[in-house]
């Protein structure tokens, strides 16, 4: 069994570093992929740490024009730095609702803005799931998206054990039917796609989007 993991992962490892997109290409992928899977979708987005949270707003504003509505769940930057980010950019914050793990995390104030979903300082990954789970069932459109920002801070900021725990309830719910039609969107910065956590999310991903060129 072990073997026939390992071997999965090399072929899947090998086949993503065949494929390396520019900004423009990551959004006919993401509409091909899209198009493709109907029912939802895993989409695995890599790219450099220097522009991965402007890949990460582009990749949202895309959606958001696409027609979707979705969950952004961030572990780095608390809600107001998020939101004053999006404004900047023209993402329609009335079409989100933010998961704030990051401000819990470090004891910062939470944001009382109806778009901002707090979570307690435990941030235990049952309470993140749910979150997930209410905030989806809040969204009026029928297209959906939970973008999760990003593996490599989870990573940092947990242990292996619960980083693959919280990655394999959220992808099992990915097939629920509470779920469906919801493309979910993992984000990871370069550099952290050969650790295990993130190969394990490879092996379910419907396309990985490696974002060479930030251009």
């Amino acid at each position: 069994m072990y073997d026939k993991i390992t071997q999965e992962l090399r072929e899947v490892e090998e086949e993503n570093l065949k494929r390396t997109f520019s900004l423009r290409e990551m959004h006919r992928v993401l509409t091909e992929t899209i198009k493709k899977h109907e029912n939802g979708s895993i989409i695995m987005l890599e790219a450099p740490v220097e522009n991965y949270f402007k890949t990460n707003t582009e990749s949202i504003k895309f959606l958001l024009d696409k027609g979707f509505e979705g969950v952004y769940m961030s572990f780095q930057r608390p809600f107001r730095n998020v939101n004053d980010f999006f404004a900047k950019n023209n993402v329609d914050i009335n079409r989100l609702f933010v998961i704030d793990g990051a401000s819990s995390a470090v004891g910062s104030n939470q944001d009382d803005n109806p778009r901002c979903v707090n979570i307690s300082s435990s941030c235990e990954f049952e309470e993140i799931i749910f979150a997930v789970r209410d905030s989806l069932s809040k969204l009026k459109g029928k297209k959906r998206f939970v973008f999760i920002d990003s593996l490599s801070t989870m990573a940092l900021c947990e242990t292996s054990t619960e980083t693959y725990r919280f990655l394999n309830n959220i992808i099992e719910s990915a097939g629920k039917k509470e779920f469906k039609d919801v493309t979910f969107l993992f984000n990871i910065a370069e550099g952290f796609a050969k650790k295990s956590y993130s190969q394990n999310v490879s092996l379910y991903a419907d396309e990985h989007i490696h974002l060479g060129l930030c251009t």
